[in-house]
């Protein structure tokens, strides 16, 4: 005997040889066959749908109430168009006490665990702090032998979220998203080349960093940090056109002495700007007195 599962309600309907049990939730229609006891095998075909997985509740508290005790950790891309310095992959890094962001741009993924131990290092000797745990996903880029040998030997802990469910390290998955929606947004906006999303995104990050505030201490990462609030006088438009010396070229006595640019960020590692030059399609750095942003 032959019995057809249907969408609908749950309600069953005996037709001639067939059985039409109606469900709610069933996306669509199914056929089983029926051998023996035709209730325990309707249950057997039931179970076989897909299902869909029990949702995630979103975390409130933070596991750790210091900076740096517990890293969070992803890769994303990889980015279809390459830019301008061939970059493929965003590597983001984001601390769960304040939620402040570093974000590094590689080419391939081999690349990762030495720029992911570098950092570590940095972070950890700038700010005088040691990390305790990281948390990633389960990628091979990040579940390695180079990385496992250098976290045991300096007594940092590994954790991995659970394969296929990225709910589980939703901290940064969650500033992936923001970050890649915020850089297009500008780059839709102010009409610059796709290949400068590397530059937007670290823009996206510098200005999060500074200006968005963690509800729970009525602060800004940056603040939480750095134990200190930050200057944002010097913020200016994405994309506006702006003027800077040309100091990188010879110049003749009777020639520009300056090019007309695009403002596409700031510096990291210095007070300085960095500017889109059209006439070279390159990213220089200009000091802050070189040139006037109307």
């Amino acid at each position: 005997m032959k019995y057809r599962v249907a969408k609908g309600k749950a309600k069953i309907y005996p037709i001639y040889e067939h059985l039409i049990i109606r469900f709610d939730r069933v996306s669509r229609p199914v056929r089983i066959e029926i051998h023996g006891d035709p209730h325990v095998s309707l249950m057997r075909g039931i179970y076989k749908n897909p299902t869909k997985r029990s949702s995630h509740k979103t975390k409130s508290d933070p596991s750790f109430d210091k900076p740096l005790q517990m890293l969070h950790v992803d890769l994303c891309g990889p980015i279809a168009k390459q830019s301008l310095n061939r970059k493929k992959y965003i590597l983001v890094l984001i601390y769960e006490f304040s939620r402040y962001t570093w974000v590094e741009f590689i080419r391939t993924k081999s690349h990762v665990p030495m720029l992911l131990i570098n950092l570590l290092k940095r972070l950890q000797f700038l700010h005088d702090m040691q990390v305790r745990v990281i948390r990633s996903d389960n990628g091979t880029e990040f579940k390695n032998s180079t990385i496992e040998d250098y976290l045991t030997s300096v007594g940092i802990t590994y954790n991995f979220s659970t394969p296929r469910t990225p709910q589980q390290n939703v901290v940064v998955e969650r500033k992936n998203r923001t970050l890649v929606e915020a850089a297009t947004t500008m780059l839709n906006a102010s009409s610059l080349p796709l290949t400068l999303w590397a530059e937007v995104v670290s823009t996206a990050c510098y200005t999060h960093n500074r200006s968005l505030v963690v509800k729970r201490f009525e602060k800004t990462p940056y603040q939480l940090l750095y134990n200190k609030r930050s200057n944002i006088k010097f913020f200016h438009v994405f994309g506006c056109k702006c003027y800077v010396l040309n100091d990188r070229e010879p110049v003749g006595k009777f020639d520009p002495k300056g090019d007309n640019v695009i403002f596409i960020g700031y510096a990291w590692d210095s007070l300085a700007y960095r500017v889109y030059v059209p006439r070279t399609q390159i990213v220089v750095v200009a000091p802050q007195t070189s040139y006037n942003i109307n």
